[in-house]
């Protein structure tokens, strides 16, 4: 499983002779240890069935508490799946770990802060305009390492902000690739965006920072776009290339930061 390391910084006060020393410490999240497993192999001949190994990966969700964490093996998950508090779910290997939707509605929900999904393929979400694979509804969620493909809409962030979209696949979807509503100081880094509808479309949302990404290219419509409501919104270092109407569509460059170093 790759997962980018976050680091916490932790202080440790000596007393000695009357002084303190305050020594940092980077603790990484690897020291956050798995709480349940996930194989859609295991059966209740798996020693912890039902208590902390599960074949899906709701009933995983549905034993765990605020702060948990899930690794998920290998395999084909098809299931919808709501989250409600804080996890970190963890897939062994993004090419071989998959979820599906089963093209009914949202595949994945996000309701609580500081959700970290890493290492699958999600795929087959509904055909409603409002159908997307991963839908957040919260703050600080973290997508990385993940190929999202096979819906409408790809991500949807919706009145939520200080998300990280990072080092993903975004690519063959029927809408938008990445969806921004009434959404604020998000990240969209290091993602190809490709084969989809609008790669990264935004609608009211400002002060989002979409740098640095590999491909936004071979869209039906246009690479990037922004309504007159989006406003400072930075745009920097990215490949953006071969979309069918336009590379970045703002209706107003008024409140758009486009540096120098843009590929268009």
């Amino acid at each position: 499983m790759t997962h980018k390391s976050l680091i916490i910084l932790t202080s440790i006060i000596l007393i000695t002779s009357g002084f303190f020393i305050i020594i940092d410490i980077g603790k990484s999240d690897e020291a956050v240890k798995p709480k349940f497993y996930v194989d859609d192999d295991y059966d209740s001949s798996t020693p912890g069935w039902g208590i902390d190994h599960f074949d899906n990966i709701n009933s995983a969700i549905t034993a765990s508490s605020s702060g948990d964490r899930i690794i998920v093996n290998n395999g084909t998950y098809v299931e919808r799946i709501t989250i409600p508090h804080q996890l970190d779910i963890f897939g062994e290997d993004k090419d071989t770990t998959i979820i599906s939707g089963d093209d009914v509605g949202d595949v994945i929900i996000i309701n609580a802060v500081n959700v970290n999904i890493s290492g699958f393929t999600i795929k087959d979400s509904g055909t409603a305009n409002n159908n997307s694979i991963i839908l957040i509804n919260s703050d600080r969620a973290t997508i990385t390492d993940t190929k999202i493909t096979s819906g409408k809409n790809g991500i949807t962030i919706k009145n939520s902000n200080n998300n990280i979209i990072y080092d993903n696949i975004i690519t063959e979807n029927s809408g938008t690739g990445i969806y921004l509503d009434n959404s604020d100081n998000n990240q969209i880094t290091y993602n190809s965006v490709t084969e989809n509808t609008n790669g990264i479309f935004l609608h009211d949302s400002s002060s989002n920072e979409i740098e640095n990404n590999s491909a936004i290219k071979l869209n039906s419509i246009n690479g990037i776009f922004l309504n007159e409501t989006c406003n400072s919104n930075n745009i920097a270092n990215n490949n953006i290339s071969s979309n069918t109407h336009n590379g970045i569509f703002p209706v107003s460059y008024t409140h758009l930061t486009l540096p120098t170093k843009r590929i268009v």
